[in-house]
């Protein structure tokens, strides 16, 4: 009998999913494969006339033994994004996505993050529900309307940033400028938002959200109920005092710790939202209260998983062999029943 197959939405060009991929290669049990859209994969997909599926991957037809990661990172601008003809690079990266999600809607809870999961993308959505598993969250305002946010810097006394809603990126369209980038968190003045018109405040939705004063904050990748936890002093660089992203390279990351309720507030978040995997930004006051910012469910952790001796990458592939092979002994179970 074959080995149980892990398929991988992404590239092996993703370094995240290279790690995991060769941790269960050299571990014999599950056999990793990636549906590759930079490497010439060729895959067949079909439904018949009673609506059947079969999927055929590499040359293998795979049975009902499989378990789907989504780990789709074909974002505009990064190496991981569609190679060729840019009149069409659009067009095929939107059809390698609607593939992705297709492969994640049919395979239901054997996919990981499910495709329901995605409703936890938006932040406002992820604070109430944080909040709601015994976090503490700020203060926040999506608004159009100038007399609003002016109002929410006084109750905020003075200290507000500002997010994008969507976390997208955007393409400028000078000269040579072919490059996305990120809107990365900024502090907004009440200087800045009496300059500006009604206009510029109205032509879309702006994220504001309360600035709390940081002591450190705290990167907590969840991996099916096992958490490794980092400090990220950002408070240490001036670059990275708002956003550490800004001070990447300068930044200092280490090994940390994270108290019961902490952990317990993880616990029921993750599993509230269904997600089997993600990414917490977290920060720490100078009161040491914890704050809940975000869970990105496909954040990176390449980078912390070399201060720990790969013990992520690790720990995703024992998650990933867990899951697949206790469906596969229910489903043995299962058919012994039926047998008997």
């Amino acid at each position: 009998m074959s080995n149980p197959v892990l398929v991988v939405l992404g590239s092996m060009e993703d370094p995240h999913v290279e790690r995991v991929c060769n941790e269960l290669r050299s571990r014999g049990r599950i056999d990793p494969l990636v549906v590759d859209y930079l490497n010439g994969v060729r895959f067949e997909f079909r439904t018949d006339i009673q609506g059947r599926v079969s999927f055929e991957l590499a040359g293998r037809r795979l049975s009902e033994n499989y378990l789907v990661w989504d780990r789709t990172k074909i974002m505009p601008g990064t190496d991981l994004y569609i190679r060729g003809d840019e009149r069409s690079s659009g067009y095929a990266a939107q059809e390698w996505r609607a593939f992705y999600s297709l492969l994640c809607g049919v395979n239901g809870d054997m996919a990981v993050n499910s495709l329901a999961s995605r409703r936890c993308m938006i932040k406002p959505y992820q604070q109430m529900m944080a909040a709601k598993t015994g976090f503490l969250v700020p203060n926040t305002m999506i608004t159009n309307d100038r007399g609003s946010v002016l109002s929410f810097i006084d109750e905020c006394d003075g200290r507000i940033i500002m997010k994008s809603v969507s976390a997208g990126k955007v393409k400028p369209s000078g000269e040579g400028e072919n490059i996305p980038y990120v809107v990365m968190t900024m502090r907004v003045g009440e200087d800045d938002l009496q300059s500006a018109t009604e206009e510029e405040i109205g032509h879309c939705p702006h994220f504001f959200q309360q600035e709390l004063i940081k002591k450190h904050e705290l990167r907590v990748v969840y991996i099916d109920g096992r958490m490794h936890a980092f400090r990220v002093d950002s408070q240490g660089c001036r670059t990275g005092e708002v956003d550490w992203r800004k001070g990447f390279g300068f930044v200092q990351f280490a090994s940390g710790d994270l108290d019961a309720s902490t952990r317990t507030a993880i616990d029921r978040y993750m599993r509230s939202m269904g997600l089997f995997s993600g990414s917490i930004d977290l920060i720490v006051d100078t009161d040491d209260r914890v704050w809940f910012l975000e869970c990105n469910q496909d954040g990176a952790w390449g980078w912390v998983d070399d201060i720990v001796d790969g013990a992520v990458g690790r720990a995703f592939a024992d998650a990933f062999e867990a899951r697949l092979l206790d469906a596969v002994a229910l489903r043995g179970r299962e058919n012994m029943c039926v047998s008997a």
